[in-house]
């Protein structure tokens, strides 16, 4: 299967992450990077993010107005990790079938088919041995790794 954005959301806290989101940690979903695009749907001309090496094993794109990091594209992985936060919530309403394997993707209200909590396959707190000593992960129930 083809990753689409929201079947997977990781909320890491590596302190790469850390520092480039400004928070206790940055949330992301993966895609296919041939899947995956910008669109500006305001009308106006906008410049492309700047793809930055920011380390040894990878990039991000960079808005280039403002500077906010919007996604992680390791090496060699052919995927993009957008950061969830930046993302606008209609970009989830295409993806949303292919994460239920087929599964009737009906907007009623009534199933909640059309909301994106209803397809996730995995949501985790990732790199939790670098998690700042000033905050505390929450009793969720999700799964805790220390590492990716």
């Amino acid at each position: 299967m083809t990753p689409f954005p929201g079947c997977y959301l990781p909320h890491c806290y590596c302190q790469m992450c850390r520092r480039f989101s400004g928070a206790a940690l940055a949330t992301w979903t993966y895609c296919s990077i041939d899947d995956f695009e910008w669109i500006c749907d305001d009308g106006e001309e906008k410049e492309e993010p700047l793809l930055v090496r920011t380390s040894v094993f990878g990039q991000r794109h960079m808005c280039p107005t403002c500077a906010c990091n919007l996604t992680v594209v390791y090496d060699g992985e052919g995927l993009v990790w957008p950061a969830v936060g930046c993302l606008d919530d209609e970009c989830f309403t295409e993806s949303i079938q292919t994460c239920t394997d087929g599964a009737d993707a009906t907007t009623n209200p009534k199933n909640n088919k059309n909301r994106l909590d209803a397809h996730l396959k995995e949501v985790a707190h990732i790199f939790c041995r670098t998690v700042p000593v000033w905050y505390r992960i929450p009793s969720d129930g999700l799964s805790q790794w220390d590492a990716r």
